[in-house]
C-alpha cells in the first residue's frame, strides 16, 4: 500500500514538472546563458563573423559555452524555476489539506525532494545539450590527424555536463528550502543568487586560500579533471548538495506537520 502511495505521489509530482511551461522557460534561459555568454558565438550565430574549421573547436567552444560566468550565474535562478517553489505553493494554496489524506508526510516530502532536484538537474542537462548541439552545428571540427583520448569530446562534454547536473539540483534544492524557511517565495529564487554570489565575494576578496568553496571553480574540466586530479572539486557542491536536502527535507517535514 505504502509503495503505491508512493509511485502515485511521485507520479504526480513529475507530471505537475513535465506539464509546466517554467521547464521550458529554464532551459531556453539556460542555453541563451550559454551562447550570449561565450563572445565568439552570437557573432557567428548572427551571420557577422565565419569561422574556419579546425582540429576540436567544436570541443573548446563548448567548453567555453558550459563553463561561462553568465550561466553559472544564472543557473542558481533558472535551475529553481521549475519546481523549487511546488512545496511552498502547496502549503499556501491549501493544496495540502488534500494531499496528505491521500498519502502519508514522510512520502510527500520525499516526493517533493526528489522532483525538485530533478528538475534542477534536468534544465540544467537539456541547456548542456541543446547548447552543444547548437554549437556543433555552427562550429564544425576539423578531423584531428592524431586524437588524444583523454581530451575526446564525449569524455570532456560528459564531465561538464555531470556537474553542471549537480549544481542544479543543489541550487533547486537550496531555492526550495529557504522559501519554505523565510516564508517567501521569491526565496526560490533570490536565495539561491545570493548564496552563489556570497560565495564568490567570499572566496575573491577575503579567503583566497578556500578556492574550492568558490562556485566558478566548480565547473572547471580538462584533462587534469578526467586523470582525477581534480576529483577535489566534486566534494563541497556534492557536500553542500547533501546538506541543502536534509535542509529541505526537514524544512517540509516542519510545514506540515502545522498544516
Amino acid at each position: 500500500m505504502r509503495r503505491t502511495q508512493r509511485s502515485r505521489s511521485g507520479a504526480a509530482d513529475f507530471q505537475r514538472l513535465f506539464g509546466s511551461m517554467e521547464l521550458l522557460y529554464a532551459v531556453a534561459g539556460a542555453m541563451l546563458c550559454a551562447t550570449l555568454g561565450t563572445p565568439i558565438v552570437w557573432p557567428v550565430l548572427t551571420g557577422a563573423e565565419q569561422v574556419t574549421p579546425e582540429p576540436d573547436l567544436t570541443l573548446f567552444v563548448c567548453q567555453d559555452a558550459l563553463t561561462n560566468s553568465v550561466l553559472m550565474a544564472a543557473l542558481p535562478v533558472l535551475a529553481a524555476l521549475p519546481f523549487g517553489a511546488a512545496a511552498f505553493d502547496d502549503l499556501h494554496s491549501r493544496y495540502i489539506r488534500s494531499a496528505l489524506p491521500r498519502t502519508d508526510r514522510q512520502t510527500y516530502t520525499a516526493s517533493k525532494l526528489l522532483v525538485t532536484a530533478v528538475s534542477g538537474a534536468l534544465v540544467a542537462a537539456l541547456g548542456a545539450v541543446g547548447t552543444i548541439v547548437i554549437i556543433a552545428l555552427a562550429f564544425p571540427s576539423a578531423e584531428s590527424p592524431e586524437p588524444d583520448p583523454a581530451q575526446m569530446p564525449s569524455a570532456v562534454l560528459t564531465s561538464e555536463v555531470l556537474m553542471l547536473c549537480l549544481l542544479g539540483a543543489m541550487w533547486a534544492v537550496l531555492g526550495g528550502a529557504l522559501a519554505l524557511l523565510m516564508d517567501s517565495r521569491v526565496m526560490t529564487f533570490a536565495g539561491p543568487f545570493l548564496v552563489y554570489y556570497l560565495l564568490v565575494i567570499l572566496v575573491s576578496r577575503y579567503l583566497p586560500q578556500l578556492t574550492l568553496l568558490d562556485p566558478d571553480t566548480w565547473i572547471s574540466t580538462g584533462q587534469s579533471d578526467l586523470a582525477g586530479q581534480a576529483a577535489g572539486r566534486w566534494w563541497v557542491p556534492a557536500e553542500l548538495f547533501a546538506v541543502f536536502c536534509g535542509t529541505y527535507y526537514l524544512a517540509v517535514e516542519s510545514r506540515t506537520e502545522r498544516a
